[in-house]
């Protein structure tokens, strides 16, 4: 799904793609009509992990989808990883996305000479599709972050923008 929209002051946002697993957070970020420019600037990656119950399965369904972020067009400066969990995140959750993201940042870097920042964020049922596609609209319109991966909770998506909470976490 792509998305190009205007945004409430008139000018077009970048371009959003998103691809892997439907997630019902990412609703809101709508499908594209014709003409939408299929190079995208923020790639966003949907994962389940509802039925994952361990950090085997947790990191399974991650390699998976690592191929999708790797392959990311080099017009794409913003991998955003959100990934559905069943409520409570387990504390190995948040240590193994950030070694993910941080994997995945390097094979680019590396790989294909791109800097792109990769940022993991932990939603669950209670995440609403309405504020996740008001931080993601507004990350579109921003340059990549100082932090090159990060990971976010559903509690620091309701209290900061996307940009904050990883600037927060890195220092």
């Amino acid at each position: 799904m792509n998305t190009r929209e205007k945004g409430r002051d008139g000018r077009t946002c970048r371009t959003i793609y998103v691809q892997g697993d439907p997630l019902r957070c990412l609703d809101g970020i709508g499908a594209c009509g014709p003409g939408v420019d299929h190079r995208p600037a923020l790639l966003i990656v949907g994962i389940d992990a509802r039925r994952v119950r361990t950090k085997a399965g947790f990191v399974t369904l991650l390699t998976r989808r690592k191929r999708t972020a790797l392959r990311a067009p080099a017009t794409t400066s913003q991998i955003i990883a959100v990934i559905d969990h069943v409520g409570h995140a387990e504390p190995w959750m948040h240590t193994t996305a950030h070694r993910w993201a941080l994997s995945i940042h390097s094979g680019i870097q590396r790989g294909r000479g791109l800097d792109m920042s990769v940022t993991v964020l932990l939603v669950d049922w209670r995440s609403s599709p309405e504020l996740l596609a008001e931080r993601l609209e507004e990350l579109a319109h921003r340059s990549p972050g100082i932090n090159p991966a990060a990971v976010l909770s559903a509690h620091e998506l309701r209290t900061h923008t996307i940009a904050q909470a990883a600037t927060n976490g890195f220092i």
